[in-house]
């Protein structure tokens, strides 16, 4: 699961919703001139579902509409977020992710909703590794274009859409659509970033594809195959997984964390004896490159392969270097303490 930020600008507070929001949120759902471009008022239970659903989509998937407040005195302005679509636009490559904002009356015309979303296209681009936005509104909306183009967001009127949630007839069915590449998008690491927060989102497939397009031109590229190797675990895949740390190993030899990395999906596989031999390699590299930062946690898991193999009084030699109350997670969260009484026992 990913975490949702709390955004900060200039002037406005970008965070998650609080019980505190209902009220202010629904009133301004109710307000006909804020929602004056939408097909129908919202009632307070739909208000309320919507901030379920803005929060289900946190847990989610990482990102969602904020509840905006003024940072000078807290004071609930609106939302400015962004979201997966929920709803297919025609001739839009899915997922699609969407930027928007929806202000009280009182907050209107002061420029928040622009800055507020150009917080939210930096997280986008900057943090969620996101390779584009955009954004829709009914076509008579100008207020709302103009913020999309002041984002540098660009029209897309080619993919004029009815919107399906709008009453087939009604004079704001009709949609126009504004979009913003990531000037980073072919940046390998921000595909790469890319990839690691929609695997953390659980959408495996989805990062599974950005990994094998990143393969298909940079085979040889080391930090390609980590990735690789990172969803694979991610997803529970541990075959798969010691594949592409195999092929890690192959393409830069002398590095001990990918060791570590390989000798764990070994003992995800039962295969103790390998995983301890890498694990020694790992500290033979260590002490070669005369580096401590993975020392212990090679240790630690050396101890955790040799007792899975009884070897406990050796095990024992690797908890030995360790300060008190070392914790790691290996096949499952341990502790020094856990494991050398395993091995006294």
């Amino acid at each position: 699961m990913i975490q949702p930020v709390q955004l900060e600008t200039p002037r406005l507070t970008l965070r998650r919703w609080q019980e505190s929001d209902h009220e202010p949120f629904a009133q301004m759902n109710a307000d006909p001139v804020v929602m004056h471009y939408f097909a129908a008022l919202m009632t307070r239970t739909e208000s309320d579902e919507a901030i379920d659903r803005y929060l289900a989509a946190f847990d989610r998937d990482g990102l969602s509409f904020f509840a905006a407040t003024l940072r000078d005195t807290g004071d609930f302005i609106g939302t400015i977020g962004l979201q997966t679509m929920r709803d297919v636009v025609p001739n839009l490559p899915q997922p699609a992710v969407e930027i928007g904002w929806r202000l009280v009356q009182s907050a209107q015309g002061k420029g928040y909703a622009t800055e507020g979303a150009r917080s939210i296209v930096d997280y986008a681009f900057n943090q969620l590794g996101l390779n584009e936005v955009v954004a829709i509104a009914a076509i008579p909306n100008q207020p709302s274009r103009r913020v999309m183009e002041k984002l540098g967001m660009t029209h897309r009127p080619e993919l004029d859409f009815d919107h399906p949630r709008v009453p087939a007839g009604h004079q704001y069915q009709r949609h126009t659509l504004y979009s913003l590449r990531n000037p980073n998008a072919n940046d390998i690491d921000v595909q790469i970033k890319m990839a690691k927060n929609l695997s953390s989102a659980g959408k495996h497939i989805e990062a599974a594809t950005i990994a094998d397009e990143l393969l298909k031109e940079h085979a040889g590229l080391l930090s390609v195959w980590m990735l690789r190797g990172h969803l694979a675990t991610m997803r529970g895949d541990s075959k798969q997984a010691l594949v592409d740390w195999d092929k890690a190993i192959e393409i830069s030899p002398d590095e001990p964390h990918l060791y570590m990395e390989h000798g764990l999906q070994c003992l995800e596989l039962g295969m103790p004896e390998r995983a301890e031999q890498d694990f020694t390699e790992g500290l033979r590299l260590c002490d070669l490159h005369k580096s401590d930062y993975y020392r212990s946690a090679l240790h630690f898991l050396r101890a955790e392969a040799r007792l899975s193999r009884s070897r406990k009084y050796a095990a024992l030699e690797d908890l030995s270097v360790l300060e008190d109350g070392f914790t790691m997670w290996t096949t499952r969260l341990r502790t020094k303490e856990e494991m050398m009484a395993e091995c006294l026992g």
